[in-house]
């Protein structure tokens, strides 16, 4: 991807997308709410997740199995709600702004009729909590373009440094954005110890399990406090793994902006975590993590922002493995 979107991250200061945020993650439950009315249930609740797409660049569900194959996705730019077909080509559009979440319901259920036929079919609803605003009670959705244009530009940007990281990295899952928390990450599962807690490799588990390197399916650090740091959801048992979260959340986790967050499980003890380069800091109120303010990265050159998060990225991964080796050692 080239660098146009990290140089369009500072339009809006991370701490004013607020409500533009909170209006996107409502909108985005209507691309949940197709993932579990269609798509088969997963354990780790990835069916209700999403993923970026560059080509039209929106968040686009899972696609839906069946004869006549389809996904829905969301476009943060202009906050509009696609309906694509197995081949990627838009069946359908419609603009939010201006229309209820009912109205988004309707159309969707009206679309997925016209494109598969019969009755309109009833559209689920997630049932976690979603942060309270006046969207979620009926009201039109009137988020600020240039804010959406901002946030579209945040997660093109995010979705494509972190896929170029899980590239290289047969021990981190795909990466996806998460309905629950609206973060957008990946999450590394560290080799399991084996007798005399020597770490067993990727591969040889691999080999052992005759899947190869796989990736888990699970997601990054949820970055609302009221939730268990599960990897993606509650739905997801992180159980006895070690893992490292890796992502960047829109805010929440006491955060008012954006930020870029690594997170170890189980939680070290803070005394054990190893310090990390100037302006750089652990956060160990509720959940422990290591954290790059969206203030941080807008404040640096345009043509040094990947680079600023990617050097964060490297370091607090393996400062966040190496608390992980001494908790468990």
């Amino acid at each position: 991807m080239a660098e146009r979107p990290w140089s369009e991250i500072d339009r809006v200061s991370p701490e004013e997308l607020g409500d533009p945020v909170l209006q996107l993650h409502w909108a985005s439950q209507l691309v949940a709410s197709a993932g579990q009315t269609f798509a088969e249930p997963l354990a780790d609740d990835s069916h209700r997740a999403m993923t970026w797409s560059d080509l039209h660049g929106a968040l686009v569900g899972t696609p839906f199995a069946g004869p006549y194959p389809f996904r829905v996705a969301l476009r943060p730019a202009d906050l509009t709600l696609l309906l694509l077909d197995r081949t990627e080509q838009t069946l359908g559009a419609l603009p939010l702004r201006g229309l209820s979440r009912g109205d988004g319901y309707d159309w969707l259920a009206l679309a997925v009729a016209t494109y598969l036929g019969g009755a309109p079919p009833r559209i689920e609803r997630p049932e976690y909590d979603v942060p309270s605003h006046p969207v979620g009670q009926g009201q039109p959705f009137d988020a600020d373009a240039e804010a959406l244009s901002v946030l579209a530009s945040l997660y093109g940007s995010a979705a494509d440094l972190l896929a170029e990281m899980v590239e290289a990295r047969p021990d981190a899952s795909a990466v996806r954005c998460w309905p629950h928390n609206f973060d957008i990450g990946t999450l590394i599962t560290l080799p399991e110890r084996g007798e005399g807690g020597v770490d067993r490799s990727v591969e040889a588990m691999g080999r052992e399990r005759g899947t190869g390197a796989e990736k888990r399916d699970a997601g990054g650090e949820p970055a609302v406090e009221s939730e268990r740091a599960a990897g993606g959801g509650e739905a997801i048992d992180r159980g006895a793994d070690r893992t490292v979260g890796v992502g960047m959340a829109p805010m929440g986790g006491g955060y008012e902006g954006w930020y870029w967050y690594v997170t170890p499980w189980p939680y070290p003890d803070p005394a054990d975590l190893p310090e990390l380069a100037a302006g750089r800091s652990w956060h160990t109120e509720g959940w422990v993590g290591a954290v790059l303010p969206g203030e941080e990265v807008t404040r640096a050159a345009r043509a040094r922002r990947r680079g600023l998060v990617r050097a964060f990225l490297d370091e607090a991964i393996a400062a966040a493995q190496s608390a992980l080796s001494r908790t468990a050692g």
